[in-house]
C-alpha cells in the first residue's frame, strides 16, 4: 500500500495536475546544463541540528544569491522518514534529492534534515560544499528544549516524522535526573545529546574535508566574509544581525529543574570524547 507520506523519488512537480513547462523542463534537463542556464556558482549546503544557527547563514546568503532556508519542508521531512523506516533507498534518497534540487533551483540550502544523510548528499552532488554550524552542546540543549516545548511533536505529521528520526519514540523514561523533561512530554538529556553528538559525528565524518567549512553559532556574523568567500561570493557590508535570527522566542524553564551535574555527567558521557576528537571546543571561544 502507498505511503501518502512518503513521496515518489523525483515526485517534485508543483503540486498540480501536470507540470508547467518550467518545471517541466527543470524536470528533463541534466543538471550541469541546468547549473549553466541558471548561473549557478555551485551548490552550497549549510547543515547542523534544528537551533545550530541554519536559519541565520541562510539570511546571509539571501542578499546575494538565492537562498533558502529549509525549503519544501513537509516533502523533505516525509523523504527522510521514509528512507528512515525502509521505505526508500539510498538510490530513492539521492533522486529525490536531484530532483527537489532541480525544482527549488538554491545556489544555498539551509537545512537541519539534509544534515540525516550528508554522505548520499554530497555523493549526489559531488562538487558541493558544505557549512556545518556547530552550537556548543549546553546552550544548544536549552535551545531545543525550548523548541520542543514550543512546538510538541503531536502537532502535526512533520513534527511527528522528524521527533521520530532524530529522537526516537515518545515516552522515553531516561534515568534519574530526567523526570522534569519526562513529566512534560520531553525526552531524557542523554537522548537530546545522543542526538546532537550522531549528528556532528556524521557531518564531519561523511563530508569531505575539503568541501566543508566548520564554524561555530556565535562566530557566524564575525565570519560571514569567510562564509561568502567559501561560497564564491565576494563580501560586502556584513549583516551583523544575521547571527540573531530565529531566536527562540517563547522560552521555558524546565530544563531549570534538572539538576546540572546531571546535565554536566550527560555532557562527558555523550558529547566531550566527539570535542575532544574534533576539535571543537576553539569554536565556542
Amino acid at each position: 500500500m502507498e505511503n501518502p507520506h512518503v513521496r515518489v523519488p523525483g515526485d517534485y512537480g508543483d503540486g498540480q495536475v501536470g507540470l508547467s513547462l518550467r518545471s517541466l523542463l527543470k524536470s528533463i534537463t541534466p543538471l550541469p546544463v541546468l547549473d549553466l542556464v541558471a548561473g549557478r556558482k555551485g551548490r552550497v549546503f549549510a547543515l547542523g541540528p534544528p537551533k545550530s544557527g541554519t536559519t541565520s547563514v541562510a539570511s546571509i546568503f539571501r542578499e546575494y544569491c538565492r537562498a533558502d532556508h529549509e525549503a519544501h519542508r513537509p516533502r523533505t521531512v516525509a523523504e527522510m522518514y521514509g528512507h528512515f523506516t525502509g521505505q526508500l533507498s539510498d538510490d530513492d534518497l539521492m533522486a529525490t534529492y536531484r530532483a527537489r534540487d532541480k525544482q527549488l533551483v538554491l545556489d544555498v540550502e539551509s537545512n537541519c534534515f539534509l544534515a540525516y544523510r550528508p554522505d548520499l548528499l554530497a555523493a549526489a552532488f559531488p562538487d558541493s560544499r558544505f557549512i556545518i554550524a556547530v552550537r556548543e552542546p549546553r546552550a544548544w540543549l536549552t535551545s531545543i528544549v525550548d523548541n520542543n516545548i514550543n512546538f510538541p511533536r503531536d502537532k502535526n505529521e512533520v513534527l511527528r516524522q522528524w521527533h521520530r528520526v532524530f529522537f526516537g519514540e515518545p515516552g522515553q523514561q531516561g534515568m534519574p535526573g530526567d523526570e522534569p523533561l519526562v513529566a512534560n512530554g520531553l525526552y531524557p538529556v542523554a537522548t537530546y545529546l545522543e542526538y546532537w553528538t550522531s549528528t556532528y559525528d556524521r557531518c564531519l565524518g561523511l563530508v569531505p574535508e575539503g568541501q566543508r567549512m566548520v564554524v561555530g553559532t556565535g562566530q557566524i556574523t564575525k565570519r560571514t566574509p569567510e562564509m561568502l568567500e567559501f561560497a564564491g561570493y565576494s563580501p560586502k557590508a556584513a549583516d551583523t544581525g544575521a547571527s540573531h535570527k530565529n531566536r527562540t522566542k517563547a522560552k521555558h524553564d524546565v530544563l531549570g529543574g534538572v539538576d546540572e551535574s546531571h546535565i554536566e555527567a550527560m555532557l562527558e558521557a555523550h558529547c566531550a570524547e566527539l570535542i575532544e576528537r574534533r576539535g571543537l571546543a576553539q569554536l565556542w571561544r
